[in-house]
């Protein structure tokens, strides 16, 4: 589905075809993680801990 989306950005700004490339999909990947990870981290450490 993801690919669908890619393919029907495509369409309108070429730009988004850099995004057929896995290596750049894992590296937004990861910067989704560490931005999730850095905001609810705090919430969910101090959770644990009670």
């Amino acid at each position: 589905m993801f690919l669908e989306l890619i393919n029907f950005l495509t369409q309108f700004n070429p730009g988004f075809d850099v995004l057929h490339y896995l290596t750049v999909r894992a590296v937004l990947a990861m910067l989704a993680a560490l931005f999730i990870s850095l905001t609810l981290g705090h919430f969910f450490i101090a959770r644990l801990q009670q």
